[in-house]
């Protein structure tokens, strides 16, 4: 083979490979993420860009490719809406509001049946009424990782966002919920977070959760409704650094729950109870409690309450219900408060210790309860010689409710409340 031959084979491979490559790349390009537009308002010939957009929301959605944008300009959907593509979906285009709602009366405005959908900045409502069912939701979440931010949800007799139980690893960032009946339901559904959400005015609660397991609510504002959290049957639930303010019934209603973290919640000015827990097991720390009708309900066992402040509670900073026992109650402030602690019937072995109670009309009560250990804490009443008495009913029992070392000056107590 001469050396013309070799370079004539040579420059026919760089070809070949050149033209490969291109067409690669050409491949590649034509699986770019496609952006999809949408105006309810336009009307004419309709192909998904910008200048001629769909006119409906559905149509974008069933014409999209996975991974593909879909961009929602101002205006009224009246649709029913499945996503069962992993979209990108974006309202208020141009500064205007995108409005999804429905006048057919249907359980779900719209459903999410595919995994990774992120969605932002929406409107959903039911604001004619149309919608009857008592567990439909103007959104439900029945798949993994969906993200749902900075979105509005107002006006329905059902729920605003549902978490089915097919759904985990949810996020629920920055949206605001009102005027429905739950603000956000999730129903055996885990890893889910729910954070920086303005709740408020909803008949029955800002969040219900139920048979579900390492669900994170932080930083949410709930308001205006009769319960801001109601958990029943939940493991591992952590509710961190929210705030919650004229609730009817209770901040935070928990029940037969456990391994439940309450902490720095700064709960205040509740016609009803800060936290209602029937639970066991749980941690509740650093939170304020602050004019409230009482500050804690307690109605379980083996539970730690540590370094809270309970103050300005019309009936009683703690109040723990028959048969609440071998709780800890620990370096909590305890103060102005109609009662400080009250002990009901069969309260025993309990851990008192550490503990403020000052300026409350009666510091501390106790009824048929035993075996309570009252350890080194402050009383303000206290006279000073030997021991301090606790007042019990009948009178025998004070005998076996003494904290032999009461301390002389208050503990100080830090607080990192929102």
């Amino acid at each position: 083979m001469n050396e013309l031959t070799i370079k004539i084979i040579l420059i026919c491979f760089l070809l070949v490979s050149t033209a490969g490559i291109s067409f690669a790349i050409s491949e590649n390009n034509n699986l770019e993420n496609r952006d999809i537009y949408v105006d309810s308002s336009y009307r004419g010939y309709s192909d998904g860009t910008a200048e001629h957009p769909f006119q409906s929301f559905q149509t974008a959605i069933d014409a999209a490719e996975s991974e593909d944008n879909i961009y929602v300009f101002g205006g009224i959907y009246e649709e029913i809406i499945t996503v069962d593509k992993h979209l990108n979906l974006w309202g208020g285009i141009e500064g205007s509001e995108s409005i999804i709602t429905s006048n057919d009366d249907v359980r779900y405005t719209m459903k999410i049946t595919a995994d990774n959908v992120e969605i932002q900045d929406f409107i959903f409502t039911d604001q004619n009424k149309v919608k009857t069912s008592p567990i439909g939701a103007l959104i439900s979440v029945q798949s993994e990782n969906v993200a749902i931010t900075s979105n509005q949800f107002y006006e329905t007799d059902s729920y605003g966002i549902h978490i089915d139980e097919t759904a985990s690893g949810t996020v629920l960032n920055g949206n605001t919920i009102n005027n429905t009946m739950f603000g956000i339901v999730v129903e055996s559904s885990d890893t889910n977070d729910i954070f920086n959400n303005e709740i408020y005015q909803c008949e029955d609660s800002g969040i219900r959760l139920e048979n579900t397991a390492e669900n994170r609510l932080y930083d949410n504002t709930i308001y205006d409704c009769s319960k801001a959290i109601l958990a029943s049957y939940c493991l591992g639930l952590n509710i961190t650094n929210n705030e919650f303010y004229n609730i009817g019934y209770a901040g935070m209603l928990l029940q037969s729950c456990q391994q439940v973290i309450v902490r720095e919640n700064n709960v205040y000015d509740n016609p009803g109870t800060g936290l209602y827990l029937t639970s066991d097991f749980c941690t509740i720390s650093e939170n304020n409690f602050e004019s409230n009708l009482r500050g804690i309900i307690l109605g379980g066992n083996n539970n730690n309450i540590y370094q809270n402040q309970f103050t300005f509670c019309e009936g009683s900073g703690i109040f723990a219900q028959d048969n609440s026992s071998q709780n800890t109650f620990y370096n909590n402030h305890i103060e102005n408060n109609d009662y400080g602690l009250y002990l009901t019937q069969f309260c025993n072995k309990n851990t008192i210790a550490h503990n403020n109670f000052i300026n409350n009309d009666e510091n501390v009560f106790c009824s048929y309860s035993l075996f309570n250990s009252w350890i080194s804490n402050y009383w303000d009443d206290w006279d000073g010689n030997l021991w301090y008495i606790i007042n019990c009913e009948p009178k025998f029992l004070r005998f076996f409710n003494i904290d032999f070392n009461p301390v002389k000056t208050p503990y100080n107590i830090a607080f990192d409340t929102v």
